[in-house]
């Protein structure tokens, strides 16, 4: 909700949409989002987007362009009270709406027959980080990774490294490794959540995009455990896309025109269809772990 004069109810902002479209959306104090969808009587094809707010600190007034800057749009709310009431931005909400930091504050300001100065004077300002939990999928996963490194490594805001480890945390268990054949091991699939698609090279070397930057920043941050545990999934991915390389004429012992598919990785173990994104995630991922992003630079040199 943007502002509607009224303090909001919690910590948890929701927005049922059908086909897209909002039809009903607001602050509430639920615990648990999952739960959301029964509380809120969502009917079949509603889908509803949450987020927690968490984080919350606050901003002075000097420093408010700094911190609520474009690239932080879609990852950071605002918060604004004044003369009583408190009225909260959530990121999804202002990406929705097209809005800007800066016009919100406006906005706020104009309804209210406000300055700067008099809510300077006689409010606050605080910002907030937000988890999103609308329909999560595993494809999205490596592009928001690398864009919160990307942004990690030009501002440091620690908040970026913590939103690439939550999403990679929930991908690693969709990596399989124990009760597979010896050549199956290491891809990326979830049987129960067919949803997600089949075990595919392409999709285990984007994983592995991601999962390299993850592994930049847990370095970063001096998080070894979870350092440990991504440079374990980067050397099972990279073992199963080891596993579908045509490198010799053993491994296309085969095919007629072995020339040809040299280098080219193979979908499975049992499909042979040869895609040039196969290889060019895989060539992203080994690219990303020789080169990892460091802070304050775009990427380091090898070695």
């Amino acid at each position: 909700m943007l502002d509607t004069g009224r303090s909001p109810a919690g910590d948890t902002w929701f927005c049922v949409r059908r086909n897209g479209v909002p039809k009903r959306e607001g602050w509430t104090d639920a615990a648990y989002p999952a739960d959301l969808p029964r509380r809120l009587d969502a009917r079949g094809g509603e889908v509803v987007e949450v987020s927690v707010a968490e984080a919350f600190r606050p901003v002075a007034f000097h420093r408010f362009s700094r911190v609520f800057h474009q690239r932080a749009r879609g990852l950071a709310g605002m918060e604004l009270a004044f003369r009583g009431e408190v009225v909260r931005f959530a990121p999804t909400r202002m990406i929705a709406a097209n809005l800007r930091f800066e016009r919100a504050l406006e906005r706020f300001l104009e309804r209210r027959g406000a300055s700067v100065g008099e809510l300077s004077s006689g409010g606050s300002v605080r910002a907030f980080s937000a988890r999103h939990y609308r329909a999560r999928n595993p494809a999205f996963v490596p592009w928001h990774t690398q864009a919160s490194a990307s942004l990690f490594a030009q501002t440091g805001r620690r908040e970026l490294a913590d939103f690439a480890f939550e999403i990679n945390d929930w991908l690693l268990p969709m990596q399989q490794w124990d009760g597979l054949a010896p050549d199956l091991r290491g891809r990326f699939h979830d049987p129960r959540r067919p949803e997600f698609g089949p075990p595919h090279a392409a999709s285990t070397g984007a994983y592995m995009e991601g999962l390299a930057d993850a592994l930049a920043l847990a370095r970063a941050v001096g998080d070894r455990a979870r350092a440990a545990a991504y440079e374990r999934a980067l050397r099972r991915g990279l073992r199963s896309l080891r596993q579908l390389q045509f490198r010799d004429w053993r491994d296309a012992f085969y095919v007629s025109r072995k020339r040809r598919v040299m280098g080219a990785l193979r979908t499975e173990v049992y499909d042979n269809a040869v895609r040039v994104d196969s290889a060019a995630h895989a060539l992203m991922a080994a690219i990303r772990i020789l080169q990892p992003m460091t802070s304050g630079s775009r990427r380091a040199s090898p070695g």
